[in-house]
């Protein structure tokens, strides 16, 4: 039987889990690999010393260099979906965007090279199923930027925007991205061609889809409506009638402790409007009379969907909703 402290542990590591959006994304946590970030090739490291315009946020960014890699190919579509670049330099890391409005990701690059075979600088981003080329520059995009310290021509500081969202579509707050940082010897080794990376930042976009919850007045019903994006998903529709605090104040991330709240929580899955699944298009409705409860009563509520092996999936916001 699930209890209450139980439940509240789920709650506590998923939110702490929720919170890291994208690690280190101005590369200003340490010197050397960054933190939270995976390198596949090359050479990979944090610089605090100022050249060609970077860093452009704080006081290092990221240089990525082609050593001892390819011969490599580039993204099969750039700027659009296909293959990924292949046998490049370059650093990785996996991120999941739990504010599913903060979808829209930028960033800053430049590529340097002097290689005659058109040696390419890359990123890209993946949902585990499309890779999408968020930026390609190559050989033929250097000699117009600033100068480097290195003496090798540069493109110009790039500046990227992409709408995760809209790019995205079938994107939730449990789609797990992975975003990846490539520099590119077309042909050998012979000259080590280098990017710099700096500013990763998230702003509001187009949403992901979300699970919500929300109960409709219809006069003589009040209907409860849930919306998941899974299908056949397991939720609680937690309850608490403790409204002593402002909305979201209370113990129980956001909810106040109360009788009522416990016992929801003891229900066997199946308990209609509390402890259910959701049917084969992730919806479910219920309708409850209207005079079934007193008008004015108040009470808080969220939602809490659960995996296949009861393990907390996600957490909707407190609502406070007042009876009619």
């Amino acid at each position: 039987m699930r209890t209450l402290a139980s439940l509240f542990v789920c709650l506590a590591t998923l939110s702490l889990a929720a919170e890291a959006q994208l690690t280190n994304p101005s590369f200003e946590t340490n010197l050397g690999i960054p933190t939270g970030w995976n390198p596949v090739a090359g050479l990979t490291f944090v610089n605090p010393l100022p050249d060609a315009g970077f860093p452009t946020d704080g006081s290092r960014y990221l240089q990525v260099w082609t050593s001892n890699t390819g011969p490599a190919t580039p993204h099969s579509n750039p700027g659009g979906f296909g293959l990924d670049a292949q046998n490049a330099a370059g650093i990785q890391q996996s991120f999941l965007i739990p504010a599913g409005n903060l979808t829209t990701m930028e960033f800053d690059c430049i590529f340097m090279s002097n290689d005659v075979n058109n040696d390419f600088l890359e990123v890209s981003l993946s949902d585990g199923l499309n890779t999408l080329n968020l930026v390609h520059l190559d050989t033929f995009s250097v000699g117009v930027g600033p100068a480097s310290s290195s003496g090798l021509p540069t493109s110009l500081v790039t500046h990227v925007t992409v709408d995760i969202g809209a790019s995205f579509p079938t994107a939730s707050a449990q789609t797990m991205f992975t975003l990846s940082l490539w520099v590119g010897n077309r042909v050998d080794n012979t000259v080590i061609s280098r990017g710099y990376f700096d500013n990763f930042t998230f702003a509001p976009g187009t949403p992901l889809l979300a699970n919500t919850i929300q109960i409709n007045d219809l006069g003589a019903t009040q209907q409860l409506e849930i919306h998941t994006v899974n299908p056949s998903t397991l939720f609680f529709n937690l309850v608490s009638d403790n409204t002593s605090g402002p909305l979201g104040g209370g113990e129980a991330f956001g909810l106040y402790l109360s009788p009522l709240l416990f016992s929801i929580l003891q229900t066997p899955a199946g308990t209609l409007g509390l402890h259910d699944f959701t049917n084969s298009s992730g919806d479910y409705y219920v309708n409850i009379p209207t005079f079934a409860n007193p008008p004015g009563i108040t009470f808080d509520f969220m939602l809490v969907t659960l995996t296949s092996t009861g393990g907390v999936d996600t957490i909707t916001a407190p609502q406070r909703y007042v009876w009619p």
